[in-house]
């Protein structure tokens, strides 16, 4: 009788003591499946996962001057991806590329624009390339730099857009 009780109380230890250990299967499981669940404040970042991409900027020197956008945001329009966003005066600018390897320049496919209260558009005759520094496929969060010229609508004038830098730019559809 004695032997039955200290083998009951063995396996309650057992039990209690298993119960209490935390499985981190779940959690990577959840860390990695590119849903936003679980105590995650993002798609598979906070909460019990790795923290979240910094805040979104984008920076450059439009026709000689700076230009720093208050407000990044991507999209993504298949196969390419856009970053746009305005300055503090409000201007826009948004640019399109189609990603590829990292730290190779990629071609522009389209830019829009406004300096000096006019719009821009890019030509057939404007060049530019979009370099991708870090690229996150399952968050969706990339980061590089950019430089191209973008030429006046209204008149055959161009702009030069230098020294660009984007970091940390959510590029999800829609957003």
């Amino acid at each position: 009788m004695r032997t039955v009780f200290l083998f009951s109380i063995s396996l309650f230890f057992l039990f209690a003591m298993d119960s209490c250990t935390k499985s981190t299967n779940n959690d990577a499981a959840l860390c990695n499946n590119g849903i936003k669940d679980g105590k995650e404040t993002e798609i598979d970042c906070n909460g019990d996962c790795a923290p979240c991409a910094g805040v979104p900027a984008l920076s450059c020197t439009m026709g000689g001057t700076p230009y720093i956008c208050s407000n990044v945001r991507g999209q993504t329009l298949n196969p390419s991806i856009r970053i746009y966003g305005t300055d503090q005066g409000g201007r826009p600018m948004n640019f399109m590329f189609l990603p590829g390897p990292l730290n190779q320049p990629l071609p522009i496919i389209d830019v829009t624009l406004s300096f000096d209260g006019e719009p821009y558009t890019y030509g057939v005759h404007d060049t530019g390339s979009v370099t991708i520094t870090s690229i996150d496929t399952l968050r969706k969060v990339v980061s590089g730099s950019f430089g191209f010229s973008a030429r006046r609508v209204t008149k055959n004038t161009s702009v030069a857009i230098q020294s660009g830098v984007f970091t940390n730019v959510r590029y999800g559809n829609g957003k």
